[in-house]
């Protein structure tokens, strides 16, 4: 449907003019109204919508008189009040938009054309805000904006087309929706109108299309959680944005629309950066991405944000770990997510937390906090818990603030302080123990006994020359079957586990099921970021050779080691 939106002046004061649409129209209408002009000179509306006030009432019949001896479409008047205040303009605006519903109720599409020629000057600003809605939430299109200019003294107006002064309105709330949201998309449907109109016209448009190119390269990227994406979009976005040295003629107000484009681009990218592989880890990268998580909260994006916290909290302890080659070797990232993982459980508990230091702490509260936040969002459809969004984005804000003041510099436990622990069975077999205590040379061992071998404890230590005073027993009392046992035992030495700055867990010597305890107890160690060496003792002598003779040092065999192992098979790896 084909709508012109109108006003009633003071017909009084109307003098009989001849109308042409711009200067060089063909076509011509010589009468009093303006906007009757407009109607038969551009033709083919539908509808013509009618506003008028308390003082241009008495002019209704005259007006429609006119519309009707012309052969145009009956016209529908609506009341408005004259705008004197603020109650009154809103009024207005609400009229327009109440009056193009109405009138296109069941309509699939309405195209608007305003002429702002006749009524109170402030008027044309209240019509824009009432199409700037309709066309923002309903399927209104504005095709022109129509202004009549009158020379009284040669009795000829020209209508012109001034469009454009609603364009800017669109142009600025588009590129406003985007420095306030990071959506692109209102931007991008303007420039590739304005793109499609110089093609139909056969004017130049690379400028145009250059604009466009660049904000395509940021759809949907501005708003998605990959700021390593975003950053390589960015970085040709500002390549293709600089290619534009002046405003386009077609794009008067280029420079000063894009000027929150350019600002967000240019913080944004990543420089020279066309490939991930290619990205180092840097402080700077760090900055970026909190750049752009910052960004992310302040429009609201909570869900984002905290996506994007998490990488960039592991990125800055990465940094400190192994920053090269961050992206491909995910082990790494593995190992970073463990030892903050184990961080935040030792920091949240009083005796878990006595042997950290002040920074391992804070590291560990808040990497705590950071999880916490993120789960209520990635589990909320599986919880009774409702969320508040308010809290949950200032407790962002708060991880965010607190993230710039960590030192990530000590976080990785030296193994060369002491504090080494031994885990190990005792069974029938005296020489496995023996053997560990002599590879090893601990300062302290856990040892897994039955009723059977307990009593040979002390005889095994005193050989291998290592204080009974720094044992500790875990007697068993199913040493065959009891697998149920393994965490019950494993959480109660969880304090003692997390004395110590190093753990060897070796896995033979006694029953199947002291190994699987042995295991477990090294899973909880490396649950508290403690490094452990998962091991065996073998003797390859006959079984009487061994009972006869149990304290000869057997072979040391590395099962697996952690963190070290996993850096270790991807090297290994690589020079395949």
């Amino acid at each position: 449907m084909k709508i012109l939106m109108t006003t009633i002046g003071r017909m009084d004061r109307y003098e009989s003019i001849e109308y042409l649409m711009d200067e060089e129209g063909t076509n011509s209408w010589k009468g009093k109204v303006a906007g009757i002009a407009a109607c038969k000179i551009i033709g083919g509306f539908d509808k013509i919508l009618v506003f008028y006030t308390s003082e241009t009432e008495q002019w209704i019949e005259e007006y429609r008189k006119i519309c009707l001896d012309n052969e145009l479409p009956n016209p529908v008047f609506k009341k408005i009040p004259s705008g004197n205040d603020s109650r009154e303009q809103m009024q207005v605006v609400d009229t327009v938009i109440d009056s193009v519903l109405e009138i296109t109720h069941g309509v699939e599409s309405a195209f608007l054309t305003i002429d702002i020629t006749p009524g109170y000057r402030l008027l044309p600003l209240l019509y824009f805000a009432g199409v700037s809605f309709l066309t923002s939430f309903h399927k209104s299109t504005l095709e022109k904006v129509i202004y009549s200019e009158v020379n009284r003294k040669e009795k000829t107006g020209t209508i012109r087309d001034v469009t454009s002064s609603f364009e800017v309105i669109e142009w600025y709330h588009a590129a406003l929706t985007f420095a306030k949201t990071d959506n692109v998309e209102g931007l991008l449907a303007l420039v590739e109108r304005r793109r499609d109109e110089l093609r139909l016209a056969g004017e130049d448009f690379k400028d145009i299309d250059n604009i466009r190119k660049g904000l395509c390269g940021l759809s949907g990227y501005s708003t998605a959680a990959l700021p390593l994406e975003l950053g390589i979009r960015s970085y040709s976005v500002k390549k293709l944005l600089d290619s534009v040295k002046e405003s386009p003629s077609s794009l008067p107000l280029f420079k000063h629309l894009f000027d929150a484009v350019r600002e967000i681009v240019n913080n944004c990218t990543i420089d020279f950066a066309t490939k991930k592989v290619s990205i180092p880890l840097t402080l700077d990268e760090i900055k970026r991405q909190k750049y752009i998580i910052q960004r992310a909260l302040d429009h609201g994006h909570i869900t984002n944000a905290l996506t994007m916290l998490r990488e960039t909290f592991l990125n800055a302890a990465l940094l400190e770990f192994n920053p090269a080659n961050w992206l491909s070797r995910q082990s790494f990232r593995q190992v970073v997510t463990q030892r903050l993982g184990a961080l935040a459980r030792r920091s949240t508990d009083s005796y878990l937390a006595k042997n950290l230091s002040m920074q391992e702490i804070q590291i560990g509260k808040l990497w705590d906090q950071l999880t916490q936040a993120r789960n209520k969002v990635a589990h909320c459809g599986y919880s009774n818990d409702t969320i508040d969004i308010n809290d949950l984005n200032s407790k962002a804000f708060e991880i965010l603030q607190g993230l710039e003041k960590l030192d990530f510099s000590n976080i990785w436990i030296s193994q060369d302080s002491g504090c080494k622990l031994l885990v190990s069975p005792l069974g029938r077999s005296k020489g496995a123990l023996f053997s560990a205590l002599r590879h090893i040379s601990p300062d302290s061992v856990l040892v897994l006994t039955s009723r059977e071998t307990s009593p040979t404890l002390k005889e095994v230590l005193r050989n291998a020359g290592f204080p009974f005073e720094k044992s500790k027993r875990e007697e068993l009392d199913n040493p065959y079957t009891g697998f149920d046992e393994r965490q019950t035992i494993s959480t109660k030495w969880r304090e003692f586990l997390s004395a110590h700055q190093e753990v060897f867990v070796n896995v033979v010597g006694g029953t199947t099921l002291m190994g699987e305890i042995a295991r477990t107890i090294g899973r909880e160690a490396i649950g508290l970021g403690i490094p452990t060496t998962v091991f065996a003792c073998v003797d390859s002598r006959d079984y009487e050779s061994q009972q006869r003779e149990p304290y000869v040092v057997g072979e040391y065999v590395e099962i697996e080691r952690w963190p070290d192992s996993i850096g270790a098979e991807e090297d290994e790896e690589n020079h395949d």
